[in-house]
């Protein structure tokens, strides 16, 4: 799925994260996303931008290209909600690695952008 970025900020309640994303995207750009996560507080897509993954409400694109990546799985977590992600994001201490630029999940995570195109 690619959506493209309308908004770089919204008012939010506190239980929404990334409300605030001036420092990482820019309004018309189009981002693929690679996750979906469904919650009480928002829905958000997982989207990579300069070096980072990062979960942002969906409220603030709209989408592009519909397509839905097959190497989604879906799980149910009574804490986070619902997630549709590749299974290497379920992978035990994936995003902790990958944010500090570990090396397998930064090679495994541009061998999956080659898969989503």
């Amino acid at each position: 799925m690619v959506v493209r970025c309308v908004k770089i900020s919204i008012n939010a309640n506190s239980n929404i994260i990334n409300n605030d994303m001036k420092e990482y995207l820019n309004v018309d750009s189009e981002y693929v996303v690679y996750g979906i996560r469904i919650s009480n507080e928002a829905n958000y897509y997982m989207v990579f931008d300069d070096g980072h993954l990062v979960e942002v409400p969906s409220t603030m694109f709209e989408i592009v290209e519909r397509k839905v990546f097959p190497l989604w799985s879906v799980k149910n977590n009574d804490l986070t909600g619902i997630t549709l992600w590749p299974k290497l994001f379920y992978e035990d201490k994936f995003f902790e690695n990958f944010s500090e630029w570990e090396e397998k999940e930064r090679k495994d995570f541009e061998d999956l952008k080659e898969l989503f195109g």
